[in-house]
């Protein structure tokens, strides 16, 4: 027989104007979080100050500090929104978290690898085109359109054992 938590969820916060990165920090700090409070801040305050954003988050119900917490986090550019994914999990005296945002360039990948991504090191190709990046501990993959004059950009970020901060 399998077991599954139940998980809760908080309605979407719709944001105008600049929000401030202690926004998604405050909701986290609300919920009960506290071994990942300081790497979800960290990461918050690194990809959503002076952004408009909006989220949504899911916890565990029952002792949400010991238990994995997920945001989805809407991103406004000038240009179109991107999603950005943060995961975090509480782990011994840690905590481990990823952050991965994926948008679209309306430029060719070759165009972005050469200027944007161009201080990335190549890390081989993922299937059908699609090709990883590397520069210290981020991951950019670029995934051409079907007609090669957009990208699909996934930048991919994995931090072990992020210092708990009391």
């Amino acid at each position: 027989m399998r077991r599954f938590t139940v998980i809760a969820t908080a309605l979407p916060l719709l944001m105008s104007g600049n929000a401030s990165a202690d926004m998604l920090t405050d909701a986290v700090k609300e919920i009960g979080i506290k071994t990942c409070l300081a790497a979800i801040g960290s990461a918050s305050k690194s990809h959503l100050e002076k952004a408009d954003y909006g989220y949504h988050n899911i916890w565990a119900t029952k002792d949400p500090d010991k238990a994995m917490f997920s945001s989805l986090v809407v991103k406004d550019y000038s240009d179109g929104d991107s999603h950005i994914s943060i995961v975090a999990s509480p782990r011994g005296d840690g905590c481990d978290i990823q952050w991965t945002e994926t948008y679209v360039q309306e430029q060719a990948c070759p165009v972005l690898r050469e200027t944007l991504f161009r201080s990335f090191e190549f890390g081989g190709e993922v299937l059908g085109g699609s090709i990883q990046l590397t520069n210290d501990a981020m991951s950019v993959y670029l995934t051409p359109s079907e007609s090669g004059k957009a990208c699909l950009v996934t930048r991919c970020e994995l931090v072990l054992g992020y210092p708990v901060e009391l």
